[in-house]
């Protein structure tokens, strides 16, 4: 994109990339509910809960 859409966008500040950390947290985060769905299932479909 060029800047000058960039600038339409945010009108105050450039936009910039996030920080490295806040990706990983919601890679982290995203990662943590999936595993939730799985196990969710699992226990519909066998009966078992986890500790």
């Amino acid at each position: 994109m060029s800047s000058t859409v960039l600038a339409s966008r945010s009108p105050t500040r450039a936009r910039q990339a996030p920080a490295l950390g806040r990706i990983l947290f919601h890679l982290l985060q995203a990662y943590a509910r999936h595993v939730g769905h799985l196990d969710v299932a699992r226990q519909l479909i066998d009966g078992a809960t986890g500790e």
